[in-house]
């Protein structure tokens, strides 16, 4: 099974960020001098025993940047090399400013075959994360990102993913931006609009055969491992995910008490973010987080 994605890098100057997809080959030296100082390389993602996995990365040469990672929602979805800059994507805003920023296709994405786009299925918040921590661990080792300072963000199932990774996966992520994300898959699979969907196409089974998987995916059952600093955002009017799942996971945080959290409610918004004014009130937000 292999695992890919984008990653946008910081051109030098500063001006603008640079993405790729299809690296040179393994052996392709780094430049010494060229406007962006990028090279590629092909690493394993993580997988079962027996599969084999590649991730384009190009990178600045010595140097050592903070690392945005951003989630694609679906999960049937998928990034590819084009223009990748949206209020919950930040793509070349957050490039221009020293980040990298990696759009990982984790299992469960489409454009790879059925059975990828189905490696999910049952399994929420089980490999499909776990390849998110493979990306961010992959450019630590290669001395590409400062391991301290690591966020994620994302919308919808990404936003999803934002929120594991500030609960279970607090470990890895210094800071969060969850946007219209999924923080109880039991609350959530009886106030979606698509509840069919919800059983028969992620789960494949109802929530009575499957209660206890349901609570164990869901990050608001994770509070005790939670530490990274979250910024949550939700439309108001959301009918997908209604705006209740970032409300229960932002007054579970505040009444933990130690955990870094804000939350900002879009009025007359529904799943995702119409309004320009509202766009650019969540992009200044998400990078000032």
């Amino acid at each position: 099974m292999e695992i890919e994605g984008v990653l946008m890098w910081p051109i030098l100057t500063g001006a603008s960020g640079k993405n790729r997809d299809s690296p040179p080959p393994l052996s392709s030296p780094s430049p010494s001098s060229s406007s962006s100082s990028a090279s590629s390389l092909l690493t394993s993602s993580s997988s079962s025993p027996g599969t084999s996995g590649g991730k384009s990365t190009c990178h600045p040469v010595d140097t050592c940047h903070p690392l945005i990672v951003v989630v694609h929602g679906g999960p049937e979805s998928h990034c590819r090399n084009e223009w990748l800059t949206t209020y919950s994507r930040p793509g070349v805003l957050a490039a221009s400013t020293g980040y990298f920023v990696l759009y990982p296709n984790y299992r469960g994405s489409t454009g790879r075959g059925v059975s990828f786009s189905q490696a999910d299925q049952a399994r929420l918040a089980k490999e499909q994360f776990d390849d998110l921590l493979e990306g961010v661990r992959h450019l630590v080792s290669q001395g590409y990102v400062d391991p301290s300072r690591v966020g994620i963000t994302g919308g919808s199932y990404g936003g999803y993913a934002s929120a594991w990774g500030a609960t279970a996966h607090s470990d890895f992520y210094q800071a969060s931006v969850m946007c219209f994300g999924i923080s109880d898959q039991v609350s959530k699979s009886m106030t979606t609009d698509i509840p069919t969907e919800i059983e028969s196409v992620h789960w494949r089974k109802t929530i009575e055969e499957a209660y206890d998987d349901y609570v164990a995916s869901s990050p608001l059952y994770y509070l005790k491992r939670a530490r990274t600093p979250i910024l949550i955002s939700h439309g108001a009017n959301d009918k997908r995910v209604p705006p209740s799942q970032s409300k229960i996971l932002f007054n579970a945080l505040k009444r933990k008490g130690n955990v870094p959290t804000r939350m900002v409610l879009y009025g007359k918004e529904g799943h995702g973010y119409k309004r320009y004014a509202n766009r650019l009130d969540h992009s200044l937000r998400t990078m000032r987080w």
